[in-house]
């Protein structure tokens, strides 16, 4: 089966959560094909600016240098990105994490998948799990199934492994 993780972040937010590195890592080790679109380098997606410099302008965090964010800016449009690469990857399973902040994000990806085509989509993270019936209803049909809590057996039972 093939999976692919979304992470629809904020551009310089913090980076990906370690559960889609670790689900990314028990899939493959079950045998499927994974792969990750990350938004994260996306310069003019969400509010359009380093969340975490604004952190620390605000003296939220200590100074740090954000070069090597810098280096992978990318200024195309990521639901055409997206687009095109669930058309090349072709996945089984797309898998959102989510959190309050990058939810639009993530519903905005999914509003540019042709409805009659795209794979079944299965979304967890922070906001599905304390907001289920928020996240269902906000994205208007988008979402198939929530993954709320910890989505180790549950990613394998939908992916088809053992657990």
């Amino acid at each position: 089966m093939k999976v692919l993780f979304v992470y629809p972040n904020l551009f310089g937010m913090n980076m990906l959560p370690p559960a889609v590195g670790i689900l990314n890592g028990i899939l493959r080790q079950e045998g499927h094909t994974t792969a990750v679109f990350d938004t994260t380098s996306y310069v003019e997606w969400g509010e359009g600016h380093v969340s975490d410099k604004l952190k620390e302008k605000h003296l939220n965090v200590r100074p740090f240098d954000d070069a090597l964010l810098r280096q992978d800016e990318k200024y195309t449009r990521p639901t055409e990105d997206f687009k095109n690469y669930v058309q090349s990857f072709s996945p089984d399973i797309i898998a959102l994490s989510l959190t309050e902040d990058s939810y639009p994000n993530g519903v905005e990806l999914l509003r540019a998948l042709n409805p009659r085509d795209r794979p079944v989509i299965v979304a967890g993270g922070v906001f599905p799990t304390f907001a289920p019936e928020l996240a269902l209803r906000k994205a208007g049909g988008l979402i198939d199934y929530l993954l709320t809590g910890e989505a180790r057996e549950v990613c394998l039972t939908f992916a088809g492994g053992s657990n």
